[in-house]
């Protein structure tokens, strides 16, 4: 399978980056000799030892930062407030870090030689769709089960975070009337609700020490039956209970529940409410939320949960997002196991496999059994299948310089800048991201859900020419007030030279 163009002017996608394809297998180096001969015991091979002189000459405004000192470190300084040019004199004279040209050349060997790439996720990734695509009826299928046409169950539930044992679980919640939550119309929610949770459950908890939850709110309820309630006008028809009388006070025939707001949205008028823990269920039958699968791998949802929350989330919830004892979550669980959780019930799910599980075998690291011509050449970490042991590591071949400025320009430095903010790669971009072999055909797009998807190869950006400093700088001063999202620089200028050596041995 190979990736395919789109034929129609609709269908393309305009991107500042596109990918190099994979190799089906790697170009297999010989067993590079060890570090203390310079030849084969029967003198048979060839070795080359020697040394390139390279010149460098910056094409475009270039940066590389330097670090900052032990005194600036100590004092919690941010590296992005530091806009000097990596120097050894003070900033007067710039240098290129010889480690900085090793990782470029290293990658470009990686590529033309086709060798594995050895920092490919093994993470799942998250996503949501809530449309009519072919992602968003996988999406559907899997949060609901549609037990008739249009008619919809949904299979997720509503607990609470717990801190037990210094590991984090979800405690379901009560039962009532076959569900663990409900919802209620927004013109319905009384006023003057207290923050979740109130004390009489944190007792019933055993719950000394916890924060008010930041978007929870204390409320009583009396729930009604689950029943299938008409959505998008009668459309859709989904089965869940609805709050029949709500209070910001106890009263009689009314339970104590959660009211978990999950901001705006266009066209919401009801919000989700969570009946109260089920103390009844000892702990060892909580999900928690790190596991070993059937694979033997070490699942941490905490962690995938923490790497995903986005700034809105952390808005809404705090820093931690939902990782707070008592705090309401839905979650999902699939084939017996926790799957993942959220705020609300359109919550983020991982995919079925990671970007490195869409690998080809052959050039997947963890099944590695001979040396690539990158390992031969800049060396590795990790023990090799079929290896000795004492082959865990082996030591580079070629050895990088400093990249020392000629002096060539009066002033090699342009004036210091805030750059326009890159956004960060976005893999969850499948129809740039994975190899796509119909993609006129947008209900047949490829994504990480289908085993037989591929990752497209090595992304490399595109080069813009003789780009200028003006045309780097932000300069929108709206933009420049979110001080956090900015970083100061002051680099290179356009043609000035550097010279560097690269030592080979063996």
């Amino acid at each position: 399978m190979a990736h395919v163009n789109p034929k129609y002017r609709d269908r393309e996608a305009m991107a500042p980056y596109n990918f190099v394809p994979l190799a089906d297998k790697p170009l297999v180096a010989k067993d590079p000799l060890p570090h203390d001969r310079f030849a084969a015991d029967d003198g048979s091979e060839a070795v080359y030892t020697g040394e390139f002189h390279c010149e460098l000459t910056t094409e475009t405004p270039c940066f590389v930062r330097g670090p900052l000192s032990a005194v600036e470190s100590g004092d919690g300084q941010d590296a992005k407030n530091k806009p000097e040019f990596f120097s050894i004199d003070g900033g007067k004279t710039p240098r290129i870090p010889g480690s900085s040209l090793r990782g470029l050349f290293r990658g470009l060997v990686e590529i033309v030689s086709g060798s594995r790439i050895g920092d490919v996720s093994k993470r799942k990734l998250v996503y949501r769709a809530v449309d009519t695509t072919r992602l968003g009826v996988q999406y559907r299928n899997r949060i609901m089960e549609e037990v008739k046409k249009n008619f919809f169950v949904p299979r997720l539930r509503a607990g609470y975070i717990r801190k037990w044992k210094d590991e984090w679980y979800i405690q379901p919640a009560e039962e009532i009337n076959g569900t663990t939550w409900c919802r209620i119309w927004e013109r319905s929610i009384p006023p003057g609700l207290e923050p979740w949770p109130p004390e009489d459950v944190k007792r019933d908890c055993n719950v000394t020490k916890t924060s008010a939850s930041q978007n929870g709110k204390t409320i009583y309820i009396q729930p009604g039956q689950s029943e299938f309630q008409e959505v998008r006008g009668g459309f859709l028809h989904i089965m869940f209970a609805r709050a029949l009388r709500a209070s910001a006070s106890p009263g009689v025939g009314l339970k104590v529940a959660a009211l978990i707001p999950s901001g705006q949205m266009m066209s919401k008028r009801s919000e989700a409410i969570v009946f109260a823990p089920d103390n009844s269920k000892p702990a060892k039958e909580w999900w928690r939320l790190r596991y070993e699968n059937p694979e033997g791998e070490e699942v941490a949802l905490d962690k995938e949960y923490k790497e995903q929350i986005t700034d809105q989330q952390r808005a809404l919830l705090g820093p931690e997002g939902v990782l707070s004892d008592l705090q309401p979550v839905f979650y999902l669980v699939e084939k017996g196991r926790l799957t993942f959780f959220g705020h609300t019930m359109m919550l983020r799910l991982p995919y079925e496999h990671a970007p490195y599980d869409l690998m080809p075998d052959a050039l997947k690291t963890d099944e590695q059994t001979e040396i690539d011509m990158a390992d031969a050449l800049f060396g590795y970490i990790g023990r090799r299948k079929n290896q000795p042991e004492n082959t865990g590591a082996r030591a580079g071949r070629v050895f990088f310089s400093d990249g020392q400025y000629r002096g060539n320009l009066p002033d090699p430095f342009e004036h210091e800048i805030k750059p326009q903010v890159l956004s960060t790669p976005k893999p969850t971009t499948f129809q740039h991201y994975l190899e796509q072999v119909k993609p006129d055909d947008k209900g047949e797009l490829l994504n990480y859900d289908d085993p037989q998807a591929r990752i497209r190869g090595v992304k490399q950006y595109w080069h813009r020419g003789a780009v200028n400093i003006n045309q780097v700088e932000e300069t929108d001063r709206k933009k420049l007030s979110h001080q956090s999202q900015y970083t100061r620089i002051r680099a290179v200028k356009p043609g000035a030279r550097f010279t560097f050596s690269i030592r080979f041995e063996n």
